[in-house]
């Protein structure tokens, strides 16, 4: 059941603000069109004192960021240098204000009046809950679902990063049942439409308005109801793996080996929530530093098999069994130290794009993103990381096999077709620390693929 919340009150262009922005402890990020980045930041709590003094920038394609954010990452602004920026990257974020999302009608010749009748049809029909407030941003129609914390109801949801990923899948949920409307706006530091601006695109005042009920009360919703209202099930995160994820500072406490797999847990953790799961082409790879990170960070034994067997389960399409058992093979027997995976290696194996890299602590985007990264990247490998990416090719090659193992012979053509240059001694070594049985030699029952003078298919 959704709870009533009462609208700040203010002037008509800062009241839709404030009523998101309900943890005066977390800053309100503005940007302005021609302007590479947010031009200052205000703390929630002075907005209502600090609006008028700012108005006057905020006249024309102005935005405000939807959720707050942490005193982190302070600059100085360039826009203007008596004021302040705070870091607008997921990793910064305070306060998940609202669930939201953006329906472009324009793109299907729809008006306003027609999005907001199919809205009224949609929730009467049980696909979405009741929004909290609708905006006509010019050309389209935004819908916000606002959250409170289960514990402190006049608080915002905070940020922990596990409900981050909640909020995540539950954004992704609304995005599919709004579908027909191609929704584009889902990552939790998007930026909507200041309100009474001016969108220069429809030369149309952007306007919001705050939904009641019957006795004049606006509604609220805890993440956890809106993601039971979604069919959106929360992820079960393994004590020591929540550890890693909820107190960065706290890992950076530690050694300095010991912080280093814990960031990489929750970097990893994070990118996996941006996408929903890993696709075909870095799954695998995915799979591997999974299980790495995993037992770097002390899970081990049934709890890793049932965390890993989740992951499977997320990526598109599905791990196989075969696949999995390689990754984890290969991920806990992986070494660290100075010979350790660099972050470079893992945005080249993830294919992490910029705005992925935006999102994350340490891990840039792939080097085919960087023409001169690239260069310098390549060919600069270790042999850990050449023993790893062979590892994933073979899980992989394995896995699209059904399960069956190539002879030596024909794996090492096969991991050659994939840039692999290696020895059947090596491979063997290889199937050994995978736990993989190498075929006989030569057998008439073999199929040909599994047989040492059979060809290789183009």
């Amino acid at each position: 059941m959704s709870t009533p919340f009462t609208a700040a009150c203010a002037s008509p262009d800062s009241s839709p603000v404030l009523a998101l922005h309900r943890g005066d402890d977390g800053f309100v990020n503005f940007r302005i069109d021609g302007h590479r980045s947010d031009v200052f930041s205000i703390p929630a709590g002075e907005l209502r004192e600090m609006f008028p003094a700012i108005r006057d920038h905020l006249t024309r394609d102005a935005y405000f960021s939807i959720n707050g954010f942490w005193e982190r990452g302070l600059r100085v602004s360039a826009f203007d240098p008596s004021r302040l920026v705070v870091s607008r990257r997921q990793e910064n974020l305070r306060y998940l204000n609202a669930c939201f999302t953006d329906l472009d009608g324009y793109h299907l010749g729809k008006s306003q009046g027609q999005l907001m009748g199919e809205v009224v049809d949609a929730v009467n029909a049980g696909i979405v809950p009741s929004p909290s407030i609708l905006a006509n941003s010019g050309r389209g129609v935004w819908l916000f679902w606002l959250l409170h914390d289960p514990q402190v109801a006049h608080l915002p949801q905070r940020a922990f990063p596990d409900r981050v990923d909640l909020y995540q899948k539950v954004q992704r949920a609304i995005a599919a049942q709004m579908s027909r409307f191609k929704p584009d706006a889902r990552d939790a530091s998007r930026v909507a439409r200041v309100p009474g601006s001016i969108n220069s695109k429809s030369d149309v005042v952007v306007r919001y308005i705050i939904l009641t009920d019957d006795q004049g009360r606006g509604f609220t919703y805890t993440l956890r109801e809106l993601a039971d209202r979604l069919g959106v099930r929360p992820k079960e995160y393994h004590p020591k793996v929540k550890a890693a994820l909820d107190d960065p500072e706290a890992a950076d406490r530690r050694r300095r080996w010991q912080s280093l797999q814990a960031n990489r847990l929750r970097q990893l953790e994070k990118l996996r929530s941006i996408r929903g799961g890993f696709e075909e082409g870095c799954r695998n790879y995915a799979a591997l530093l999974f299980t790495h990170f995993l037992t770097r960070n002390g899970v081990t034994g049934a709890d890793l098999e049932r965390q890993l067997e989740e992951f499977a389960r997320e990526c598109r399409p599905p791990l196989s069994n075969s696949e999995l058992r390689g990754a984890m093979k290969t991920g806990r027997n992986m070494k660290t130290g100075r010979q350790t995976i660099t972050n470079r290696r893992i945005s080249e194996w993830l294919d992490i794009k910029p705005d992925e890299a935006e999102q994350l602590e340490t891990w840039p985007p792939a080097p085919r993103f960087d023409p001169a990264a690239r260069r310098q990247f390549s060919g600069a490998t270790t042999r850990v990381e050449r023993a790893a990416a062979r590892h994933a090719a073979i899980v992989e090659i394995v896995g699209r096999l059904g399960g069956m193992v190539p002879s030596l012979r024909k794996m090492r053509e096969l991991l050659e077709q994939l840039g692999h240059e290696v020895s059947h001694v090596t491979i063997r070594t290889d199937y050994h620390n995978l736990g993989l049985a190498a075929p006989a030699a030569a057998s008439s029952r073999s199929p040909e693929l599994f047989r040492d003078d059979a060809p290789i298919a183009a």
